[in-house]
This record gives C-alpha cells, sequence and structure tokens, in this order.
C-alpha cells in the first residue's frame, strides 16, 4: 500500500492484483482520497487503481516498464513498454 502526496506525481508504481498473479508497473498521474490513478505500459489514460494495490516501484523514470503475468507459478506474458522518446533524442 502506498500514501502519495503531491511530490510522487510522475512516480513510478507496481500494481498486483488479489491473486499476486498479474503485476504492472505504472507512473502515477493524479490521486484523490479514494484512488491513485496511473498510466499503465503506452497507454496515455489513467486508471483509478486502489492505494492497497500498489506499491513502489524502485526504477527510475526513464527506464523501461515491464508488465507480467503468471499463471500456474509461471510466468505466461510478458510486455515490455518503452520510456517516451524526447525530441533532443535524435532519430530512431
Amino acid at each position: 500500500m502506498i500514501d502519495p502526496t503531491p511530490a510522487d506525481i510522475g512516480r513510478k508504481v507496481i500494481y498486483r492484483d488479489l491473486s499476486g498473479r498479474k503485476i504492472e508497473e505504472g507512473t502515477i498521474s493524479s490521486f484523490n482520497d479514494h484512488y491513485v490513478f496511473v498510466r499503465y505500459g503506452s497507454g496515455s489514460t489513467a486508471a483509478a487503481t486502489s492505494r492497497r494495490d500498489l506499491e513502489w516501484s524502485h526504477r527510475k523514470p526513464s527506464e523501461s516498464a515491464i508488465a507480467y503475468t503468471m499463471r500456474g507459478g509461471k510466468v505466461t506474458e510478458i510486455d515490455f513498454c518503452e520510456p517516451p522518446r524526447s525530441p533532443l533524442d535524435g532519430p530512431v
């Protein structure tokens, strides 16, 4: 469970569902008294997420995000999401 402050907007968090099988990393875009709004993967829309389902990520904001799903104790799905590129990064 996390207890975000305004300084935490833009900080990375880890979502875990109640089963512990789905784990996804996202970035806090805002929060209120009931929910933390998190952008997951490459999505542009934030999802309302319960504070109890989140923990702080220890990765830097510029590092790639990883989401994976587990079934039967094995990872069955992996999604790598690259951070947004800056125009200052130059051509791809």
